[in-house]
């Protein structure tokens, strides 16, 4: 089953920010609508009183002296049929009669006019149309009757005509942009660690280097130190794994000569063939445990840093062609044919040790994996600010699934029919990291492998 991958602290702040914004408005929403309904009918409530007022005075002396009204010649209709009260509707009951009634009929029944002072909502369907009106009643102690008055209420039109625009507009505006804002802000807010991260990627096993509290937030300097702390029991481990790798070798290494002097001293003293050919591979053993040896030496002074005690620039191309004439004896051993392809004053800023490890081991392994008899190419050319040292062998190569696996420590590919170490490679590696290169392995046009170290050309 697949694990779903979980959302980055960037991703839940914004989530949460933008969950929060959305929360607020629509509360703010939600009180200010609430509010505006409120002023609303606090505003049309009082036309309503004033009306019914207005409508208990003009009716009140005809009712005194009468007792009832007359429709005709009743004094408030002119006023009451005029377009600022258009929307109106108005019924007067005296003892259970109606006394008067707006000329646009009152659109309620007898069971849907309150009794009581006061104000209600009364739903009328009118042809499957509902309409909403808001009617107030009072009791006039004068005439001793029931004064009803009610309107239709514009709620809606208040609310979508009014209100609505007032709430929209700025959320239409604003969230952009505050969505932009809290993008930059969370962007902004989590930069420390974003840097943390990348102080801590930094981190290799031949590199751990304390990371820096300066700028970072306090919620994350105890982050900080755990990881500092995690760094210094790393790094005392490896130095100690470094230092114990190299002691042994070097006790290691006269303890192999005196087996090899012993064993040669042995092999002029016996005439058995059987007991020469067993000495021999002895003393090819001893050989091999003792390049074993040497490897290991080398690998601890790299990774140790020793090696790089003065920076100096060479030129790349007189290195290789000295290192060529050291290692003659090897070349014609196997009667390789190596062609040299090199131009002058390729200079690199390197430590003169180390490169001389790096290519006495690049140059060992093209010798040792290639045929009897077979072909190396070595070229050091300088292309945009870069200087490349390329080692072209007829030999086996090496299948490209195991380009990156033939850097570790001890990897040796099986069937190569050559002995080794496996530290060759991985030594080349630590060097060129050492120095800001790149090392670069691939097919070989001669058949078999081509490695390609870059680095950074400077001046003489």
């Amino acid at each position: 089953m697949i694990k779903a991958r979980s959302l980055s602290i960037k991703r839940r702040m914004q989530v949460i920010a933008v969950a929060i914004l959305a929360l607020t408005w629509i509360v703010t929403s939600a009180l200010m609508l609430s509010v505006a309904t409120d002023i609303y009918y606090q505003f049309h409530d009082e036309d309503l009183e004033n009306f019914s007022q207005l409508l208990g005075d003009v009716s009140r002396d005809e009712l005194l002296e009468h007792g009832k009204i007359n429709h005709h010649e009743f004094s408030g209709a002119s006023i009451f049929n005029s377009s600022s009260y258009s929307g109106l509707a108005f019924e007067i009951v005296r003892d259970g009669q109606l006394i008067v009634r707006s000329r646009s009929e009152f659109p309620f029944t007898a069971a849907q006019i309150a009794r009581t002072p006061g104000f209600q909502f009364v739903r009328l369907d009118e042809n499957n149309g509902a309409t909403m009106w808001r009617q107030y009643t009072r009791y006039d102690a004068d005439t001793h009757s029931w004064l009803s008055v009610a309107e239709t209420s514009k709620e809606n039109d208040f609310i979508v005509n009014r209100v609505l625009p007032l709430l929209l507009w700025p959320i239409v505006i604003m969230f952009p942009l505050t969505l932009f804002a809290i993008a930059f802000g969370v962007r902004h807010g989590l930069k420390p660690l974003s840097s943390l991260a990348k102080n801590v990627e930094k981190q290799t096993p031949n590199y751990l280097k304390e990371i820096s509290t300066k700028d970072v937030p306090v919620e994350v300097e105890p982050l900080v130190g755990s990881i500092n702390s995690l760094l210094q029991r790393l790094n005392s481990a490896f130095d100690n794994e470094r230092h114990f790798t190299a002691h042994a070798a070097h006790e290691l290494r006269t303890p192999l000569a005196s087996l090899k002097i012993e064993a040669q001293t042995l092999q002029r003293m016996v005439d058995s063939e059987p007991a020469q050919r067993a000495l021999q591979r002895i003393i090819i053993r001893m050989d091999s445990a003792a390049h074993m040896v040497s490897q290991l030496l080398t690998m601890s002074r790299v990774e140790l840093g020793s090696e790089l005690q003065g920076m100096s620039s060479l030129d790349m191309a007189e290195q290789a062609q000295a290192l060529v004439r050291e290692m003659e004896t090897l070349i014609q051993a196997k009667n390789i044919n190596i062609k040299l392809d090199l131009v002058d004053e390729c200079f690199v800023k390197v430590e003169p040790a180390m490169l001389n490890i790096l290519m006495t081991n690049l140059v060992d392994n093209a010798i040792k994996y290639s045929q009897q008899g077979g072909s190396i190419n070595l070229s050091v050319r300088q292309d945009k600010g870069d200087v490349s040292l390329e080692i072209n062998d007829s030999g086996v190569g090496i299948a490209e699934a195991e380009y990156e696996k033939v850097f570790e420590k001890f990897y040796r590919i099986l069937g190569s029919g050559e002995s080794g170490t496996g530290l060759g490679l991985s030594i080349v590696k630590r060097i060129v990291l050492i120095h800001t290169g790149q090392v670069i392995l691939g097919k070989s046009k001669l058949g078999g492998l081509q490695v390609r170290v870059i680095f950074k050309a400077v001046s003489a």
